[in-house]
């Protein structure tokens, strides 16, 4: 038998309303209120100890290059200056220390550690010290009488310049660091 032309157009039709009915589009619904926070959880594993952190050097104060005056010995050509420094106190002189550097000039970017021997020819000339007085009397840089030369460290070195860095008790800082180090340390401009 034959099937009308109504049905298999009513079948068509069916499928796909169907089809089309099903699908998911349409408008997004309001959101949801939040739900109560839940328990706090327990309480995660240690970690594991870092590694030691640089050396501090908190505290740790210096001066500006100051330019030497020298000022010669009444007899003799030893020379000094009387630099005033209020942070060499007892306490630093007992249990710190200061460094003490100078260079020949403003130039000069590797100045020398005091104390400080001058050679001429290979043999020692003179020396260049520092000698502290405590509770702010600060220090004076004096030089030696030369030997076996003429001129002295006033006649040698007529522009040097020094710098102290105080450095208190319990800074691990080597006493004898040289000055390109303790400039990186303390991130000091020249």
């Amino acid at each position: 038998m034959k099937q009308p032309k109504f049905a298999k157009s009513f079948l068509l039709a069916a499928t796909l309303v169907t089809v089309f009915a099903c699908t998911k589009t349409g408008p997004t619904g309001a959101t949801g209120a939040t739900g109560a926070t839940g328990p706090t959880g327990p309480t995660g594993a240690t970690g594991a100890t870092g590694a030691q952190g640089d050396t501090g050097v908190a505290n740790v104060q210096y001066s500006q290059w100051t330019d030497i005056i020298w000022t010669k010995a009444p007899s003799g050509s030893a020379v000094s200056q009387q630099i005033s420094a209020a942070a060499i106190t007892g306490q630093i002189l007992d249990s710190g220390f200061v460094l003490v550097y100078i260079r020949a000039d403003s130039s000069v970017n590797s100045p020398d550690l005091l104390p400080y021997t001058a050679f001429v020819s290979g043999s020692a000339a003179f020396v260049i010290e520092s000698v502290f007085q405590a509770d702010g009397g600060g220090l004076t840089i004096q030089s030696s009488t030369p030997i076996g030369i003429p001129l002295g460290a006033a006649d040698i070195y007529p522009n040097a310049q020094v710098r102290y860095i105080v450095v208190p008790p319990g800074v691990a800082i080597p006493s004898s660091i040289s000055y390109q180090k303790i400039s990186q340390m303390l991130h000091i401009v020249n």
